[in-house]
C-alpha cells in the first residue's frame, strides 16, 4: 500500500508539471522488462520523458525490471552504465 501511494503521488506530480521542457540532454536508464506482464499497454521508448525534453534523450536499457534494477546482477550493469555516462560528461 505504501509503494502504491508513493507511485500515485509521484504520478500526479509528473502529470501536473508545468515548468516547461528541459534543454539539457537527458539519459534515461530503463528496465529491459516493464514488469506489467502480457496484455499491458505499449509504452513509448522514452516512457513519456520526450514531452519534458527539447533535446535528445539517450535511452539505456538495464537487464531486469523496475524492482530488480538494484539487485545482482542488474545493479552491476547499472553501475557500469552510470560510471561510463559520468566519465563521458566530465
Amino acid at each position: 500500500a505504501r509503494r502504491f501511494a508513493a507511485f500515485e503521488a509521484n504520478y500526479r506530480l509528473v502529470e501536473s508539471y508545468s515548468g516547461g521542457a528541459c534543454a539539457a540532454p537527458l539519459t534515461l536508464l530503463k528496465a529491459e522488462r516493464d514488469g506489467a506482464g502480457a496484455g499491458a499497454a505499449p509504452t513509448a521508448p522514452d516512457l513519456g520523458w520526450g514531452r519534458l525534453a527539447r533535446g535528445r534523450i539517450e535511452v539505456l536499457e538495464v537487464p531486469g525490471d523496475h524492482y530488480s534494477l538494484l539487485q545482482e546482477p542488474a545493479v552491476r550493469v547499472l553501475a557500469a552504465l552510470l560510471r561510463r555516462r559520468f566519465a563521458a560528461s566530465a
